[in-house]
């Protein structure tokens, strides 16, 4: 009885690199998986408080004050740099562009994913091959 535990426990001790190896993997995927959805809900949110900022200026002056996209700071780099994406780009709300970029976001993160998992998945093996005579 003694031996049968003692081989147990030993079986166990081999077993925990492994389990290390796989937790670290899951841990990686969550973190890969928060930093994402993180980024995500940040820009969701901030659209949305641009809305809310603008349905409260509304109700407290009475005038409907739309801020722009380029009224935001840090849109003079992209006026440098995107001259033809500029005119579409300065007259849409900001409260749209970031709702749409959390969207985009969520979007790269499921092709990324699906795109990682094909590259580093075990591929089949090769059915079709000649075998050696």
């Amino acid at each position: 009885m003694f031996k049968k535990l003692l081989n147990q426990i030993l079986i166990a001790l081999k077993a925990i690199p492994n389990l290390c190896a796989v937790l670290f993997k899951q841990l990686l995927k969550l973190l890969f998986a928060s930093i994402f959805y993180a980024l995500s809900l940040a820009f969701l949110l901030l659209g949305i408080s641009i809305i809310g900022a603008h349905i409260y200026m509304f109700l407290k002056t009475g005038d409907w004050g739309l801020v722009a996209s380029p009224d935001l700071p840090f849109t003079i780099l992209l006026e440098a740099q995107w001259i033809g994406a500029w005119k579409i780009y300065s007259w849409l709300p900001a409260s749209l562009i970031f709702i749409a970029s959390s969207i985009g976001i969520v979007f790269l993160y499921l092709k990324l994913k699906r795109l990682l998992q094909t590259m580093f998945s075990p591929s089949p093996l090769n059915q079709s091959s000649e075998h050696v005579a």
